[in-house]
């Protein structure tokens, strides 16, 4: 009875009745500084009691008198608050914010009555005397775990909104699978059980017991049945590529706290929501905050991040620096397998109209989820994604071609981009690799993912692109960055962690690479152009001969043809004419003379014109030389400034069979959008890959039609 006496604590009591929400945040720090551990019913219920009064119960009438201006709370001014502070309709700003720290009076007896009904219904229907265990055994959690299910009641199939607490369980017999997997952590902590807490992901809880917490079981559902898998035990093998259960955070008491209240849930429809519970919604965050207990968990650090995005707060840190954090933590301590951090700062960006940062953290947490495999329970993640490809980005095409009335907002906002959106090869690239994270979260799946809407928005948003976006990005393939052929890709089993820890440095080390590559070909263009100045130096002679040649209107045929001529005219020769030769020798220039080299004796001549055949035969081989060097030079000097072009393209390496597939229609001039769809709805791509369940698996596997 310790647990129930922890309410008839005078500290407790004197905080009743609780009027504002500082008053509530009160007693949360009383829980997490003054207590061994905080108690989780009771916490549950005050909270349970205090959505419902705000949200559910709240009245029509003062409802629409809070929302025209006309009230400024729900509540009438307390008996006890003096008349000149009362406010009205048009108050000043600190009696509205006055009036925003109120919340309906809980007494304490509210709390108590419920509380003592909860550990009757526990301690009344588990017997510890059958179980002896030092740690508590998965018969003892599924006993537990049956006892709460047994007060729900059946008539509904899904979740629904303010069913989170342990009050609506007492009161209505309704829970959501959250609320029912708190309610057995708040069982046993009544009954004892210390070594059982709660495992988080980013959509599911579980119980995790025993020695270490070695053990994990469900003790819920999720989804829209209600399946009976309670009990179950969770594997690795069971977990492995499943983003419902994968890098889960083990939770403490303080913990278990923290994801209370980012469960309370402040909307009282589906246009408003109750200020107030808000208001005490980001609070309780900031006490959490301040006391480090949100510091490995990043999707409340999201949450957190939303709330100051709507109501900031001065002396705390700004949301952009708080959804930074949260990336920081994934980053850090769950190996960057978490979505959620990515999406929250993408859709932050996106209210600011920041479209291109957007698109950036989308296309990330896409790279992310495609590590996992999709299953028929990953709706809330298929949601994100759909209202992201579908609805989001085809809004911004609108609104950056100027298709909507909002296109001028949206120069005023980025009048300091240099480049359009549409024009922006980056955009373009984060776009497909959008739908490559996409395509590849779909393979290996037992169900698919992309249907034709899909293919239809896909279609419009990239045919929206300038050409110029597109031809300026270079799609390579995972084979062709890794070297690998196709025979190793496909005899190997693909591993996506691993891949992408590899394809992440290759990206980092492709900048090296290409500038290492690219400064190797300028080096040898230019041994290639010292080797052409060389010849060109050492045939000076055959120019000399040619500009000859070409002064006395002959060439080297008639040169040749003379000097036969003259060699055989020697044949008749008696003795030389001193007067003919002086006379001879005054006509013929010297520079030709020197230049054929002609020598009165017969044999020096035929040697002599043996011997310009072979110089002249030289140099011709020599000139052609030149030529294929030159041509050769000026072939590497297009490859190296085309290489030089393609490095200043944005580099982008795609992964799914779907994606590589359509890879040349991605960059092609005209685009064929009716080849893309067929491409991106093929179900050809799609294995199915049946493993048979384990008698620990913890998962039923569901048989597969024949076709």
């Amino acid at each position: 009875m310790a647990v129930v006496a922890a309410l008839s604590v005078d500290d407790v009591r004197q905080k009743f009745p609780l009027k504002t929400v500082d008053a509530v945040v009160d007693v949360f720090r009383d829980q997490l500084v003054n207590r061994a551990q905080p108690d989780l019913a009771f916490l549950s219920i005050l909270l349970g009691i205090l959505e419902q009064s705000l949200t559910v119960n709240r009245s029509a009438a003062s409802f629409v008198a809070s929302v025209s201006g006309d009230d400024d709370g729900l509540l009438p001014p307390d008996k006890d608050t003096p008349d000149a502070a009362k406010p009205t309709g048009g108050g000043s700003v600190d009696s509205r914010r006055r009036m925003v720290d109120c919340i309906p009076s809980v007494e304490l007896s509210d709390v108590e009555v419920l509380y003592e009904q909860f550990v009757a219904l526990i301690r009344g229907s588990v017997d510890l005397s059958l179980h002896q265990h030092k740690y508590t055994s998965p018969e003892l959690l599924k006993t537990v775990s049956d006892v709460i299910w047994t007060v729900l009641t059946r008539t509904y199939y899904k979740d629904r909104a303010h069913l989170h607490s342990l009050y609506t369980m007492l009161t209505d017999n309704k829970m959501d699978c959250f609320g029912m997997a708190v309610g057995v952590l708040a069982a046993c902590q009544v009954l004892g059980l210390s070594d059982v807490h709660l495992a988080f992901s980013e959509d599911h809880a579980w119980a995790v017991f025993g020695k270490d917490g070695h053990l994990s079981a469900e003790i819920t559902w999720h989804g829209k049945g209600t399946e009976d898998r309670r009990g179950l035990l969770i594997t690795e093998a069971a977990a492995e590529k499943c983003w419902l259960y994968s890098y889960p955070l083990i939770g403490n008491r303080h913990i278990e706290v923290a994801a209370m209240v980012l469960n309370i849930n402040p909307a009282i429809n589906a246009s408003y929501d109750s200020v107030e519970m808000a208001t005490l919604q980001q609070r309780l965050l900031w006490l959490l905050y301040d006391f480090g207990h949100l510091e490995k968990y990043p999707l409340a650090l999201g949450i957190l991040a939303d709330m100051e995005e709507m109501s900031p707060n001065a002396d705390r840190p700004l949301s952009i620096d708080l959804y930074t954090a949260a990336i920081d933590v994934a980053k850090n301590h769950y190996a960057n397998m978490l979505v959620y951090p990515y999406t929250y700062i993408g859709n932050y960006y996106y209210r600011r109209c920041m479209y291109k940062e957007a698109l950036r953290n989308w296309a990330a947490a896409a790279k992310v989820i495609s590590r996992y495999n999709y299953n028929r329970e990953d709706e809330e993640i298929y949601k994100e994604f759909l209202e992201i490809a579908n609805d989001i980005i085809p809004n911004i095409i609108r609104i950056s071609s100027g298709e909507t009335s909002e296109a001028n907002n949206l120069k005023n906002s980025e009048s300091k981009i240099s480049m359009p959106f549409l024009s922006d090869p980056e955009c373009y690239a984060n776009l497909l690799q959008l739908y490559d994270g996409i395509c590849e979260w779909e393979e290996g799946s037992s169900k698919p993912v992309l249907h034709i809407v899909w293919a239809n928005h896909m279609a419009y948003s990239i045919s929206k692109f300038d050409l110029k976006a597109r031809e300026n990005v270079n799609i390579e393939t995972v084979m062709s960055v890794n070297g690998s052929g196709s025979e190793s890709c496909e005899t190997e089993p693909r591993k996506r962690v691993d891949r992408r820890r590899e394809s992440d440095s290759t990206k980092e080390e492709g900048t090296k690479v290409s500038a290492k590559s690219f400064t190797s070909s300028s080096e040898a263009a230019k041994a290639k152009q010292r080797r052409v100045r060389l010849l060109l130096a050492e045939n000076q002679k055959t120019k000399a001969l040619d500009a000859g040649c070409s002064i006395l209107n002959i060439n080297v045929d008639d040169a040749s043809s003379k000097r036969e001529d003259s060699i055989s005219e020697e044949k008749d020769w008696t003795g030389p004419d001193d007067d003919k030769v002086q006379s001879h020798s005054k006509e013929v220039p010297i520079s030709l003379t020197e230049s054929l080299n002609l020598v009165p004796s017969k044999e020096a001549g035929i040697e002599e014109a043996a011997q310009t055949q072979s110089v002249m035969s030289n140099e011709v081989a020599s000139l052609n030389s030149v030529k294929s060097i030159l041509s050769e030079l000026q072939t590497d000097t297009y490859s190296c400034d085309r290489k030089q072009s393609e490095e200043s393209k944005l580099k982008l390496v795609l992964y799914s069979e779907k994606m590589v597939g359509m890879k040349d229609l991605l960059v092609c001039r005209k685009l064929n959008t009716s080849a893309i769809k067929l491409q991106l709805t093929a179900q050809s791509q799609l294995s199915l890959k049946q493993s048979q369940p384990t008698v620990d698996s913890g998962l039923m596997v569901k048989r597969i039609r024949r076709e």
